[in-house]
């Protein structure tokens, strides 16, 4: 069985060492620690690799294949909707996508995704965007390659937490499709992972001062919270099926499952399953969740992953022109020695040689038709890209029109692109004391020349003095063409 050493990599160090097999890791050593004061991981690779080395040593960890696990505030993952492609043209639109929204250039970083399944009737397709620059993964593997180890592959916490969460639920028998919320808190850390079709859908962290008191369960719920207010944008009922907590406190949990209304499970790492614990273990088991997790992903994924070192692809495509060219090259020989040599099957020659023509006609016009929705999709993006939407500057002017909180607030304005007379598109969520003033922020949207949609609404229980939740959609239009002057009259 082959033997890696996860390491959960930030200011608190911890690794798990375990030989992997189909769907289970028997652990074999582990490692957990701080770096020293005196050392910085990035700026001295050599000093900080000889000080891992020797921790791990003592520790009996002494695997050479490295798995690295990048906490969620490392990575930037974001949530992007493209044309409904193909799989195998997935890679090269989310790449275009990313070059085009991204701030740095993609040179410097390194990327992978998460799919979302496609939806035949639906125009668009989502996928989650990962990426990270690659001095820092690159500072990193300096460091492991002092301490005598070979980095193979660089995963996601928020992914690598979710692969342990498929596992226990499969063993459990649960439906996959249900929407599995995880809460995982660890030194002053609270992080919240939404998990839908064996897919990370949503993945949020927050961290408290460390000066401060453990958070109560009524705080503790308030983050929740306000980490899953997107969750709606980002398809499904929003509804949670289960939660699972990790290193949560049964106070907490209570509060959970009270605003959840749903079952609300311990999470335990050394309660058994497909990660067995030499006897004797005692160290905190939540520190080691992450690492548990890439291990088991090693073993064989049952969840959609990110591998930095390992990214999604285009699948390679086989040139056949010299085939192609070799094989009309041997027909024309073929057909002139046989005429030249039999005179009399000379039209039963030609006549197979424009047939096969014709098939190759037939050929070159299907995949001509295969290539036709990636031009497509890269027109779309173009179109998009085109119009040039100045996004804050209609922020800004949405905001103005917006009647005050006294009356309603919100607590989300996204942007999307749009097509036909839409430059853009903006849904906004909030809270309002009565729909009346939902309304008239709708007549003043109207008046602006914002084009808007009755919002929904929806009774809620979160703020006693805005009972309506709501959401609506607002276009930016095209602006509009001056008419023009009758033919001969003078101005």
């Amino acid at each position: 069985m082959p033997e890696y050493l996860a390491i959960h990599w930030d200011h608190h160090l911890a690794a798990l060492q375990g030989n992997t097999a189909r769907g289970s890791v028997r652990v074999t050593a582990r490692y957990a620690g701080d770096w020293p004061a005196d050392i910085t991981p990035e700026q001295m690779p050599h000093k900080a690799g000889e000080w891992l080395k020797a921790e791990l040593g003592k520790a009996g960890a002494d695997a050479k294949q490295v798995i690295l696990v990048l906490p969620r505030s490392a990575v930037l993952l974001k949530r992007a909707e493209l044309p409904n492609a193909p799989d195998d043209e997935l890679p090269d639109i989310v790449r275009f996508q990313a070059a085009t929204a991204s701030s740095a250039p993609l040179e410097r970083q390194l990327l992978d995704f998460i799919p979302f399944p496609a939806i035949a009737e639906s125009p668009t397709r989502s996928v989650i965007m990962a990426t990270v620059f690659k001095d820092r993964v690159e500072a990193i593997r300096a460091v492991l390659a002092a301490a005598g180890r070979e980095l193979t592959s660089v995963v996601v916490a928020p992914a690598a937490v979710a692969e342990w969460i498929a596992h226990l639920e499969q063993a459990r028998g649960d439906d996959p499709a249900g929407t599995s919320l995880v809460v995982l808190y660890k030194d002053h850390r609270l992080n919240v992972g939404v998990l839908r079709d064996r897919r990370v859908v949503l993945a949020q962290s927050a961290d408290f001062p460390e000066d401060d008191p453990p958070p109560t369960p009524q705080r503790l719920w308030a983050e929740v919270g306000r980490m899953l207010v997107p969750l709606e944008a980002h398809g499904g009922s929003g509804r949670i099926n289960r939660a699972w907590c990790v290193g949560v406190s049964d106070e907490a949990m209570a509060v959970l499952s009270d605003r959840l209304e749903c079952d609300v499970r311990t999470a335990d790492l050394y309660a058994g399953g497909p990660i067995s614990f030499p006897a004797g273990t005692t160290e905190d088991p939540v520190q080691f969740v992450s690492a548990a997790g890439a291990l088991l992903g090693a073993s064989g994924r049952t969840v959609e992953g990110i591998d930095f070192l390992d990214p999604r692809k285009p699948p390679v495509k086989r040139d056949l022109r010299k085939q192609r060219m070799a094989a009309a090259a041997a027909c024309v020989a073929f057909v002139l020695g046989l005429g030249w040599w039999m005179l009399s099957a000379r039209q039963a020659d030609l006549d197979a040689q424009i047939e096969n023509l014709r098939k190759e006609d037939v050929a070159l016009t299907a995949d001509n038709k295969a290539r036709e929705p990636i031009v497509i999709s890269a027109n779309q993006l173009g179109e998009w890209h085109q119009r040039k939407v100045d996004w804050l500057e209609e922020y800004r002017k949405i905001q103005k029109l917006l009647p005050g909180t006294d009356s309603l607030y919100l607590t989300d304005l996204r942007a999307m692109p749009s097509t036909g007379d839409a430059v853009a598109r903006f849904r906004a969520t909030g809270y309002a004391k009565s729909r009346a003033q939902v309304s008239q922020f709708g007549e003043r949207l109207a008046e602006a020349k914002y084009r808007n949609f009755p919002p929904d609404f929806r009774v809620s229980q979160r703020d006693p003095e805005y009972p309506t939740w709501f959401e609506l959609y607002i276009d930016v239009l095209l602006p509009t063409p001056p008419p023009k002057s009758p033919a001969g009259k003078k101005t």
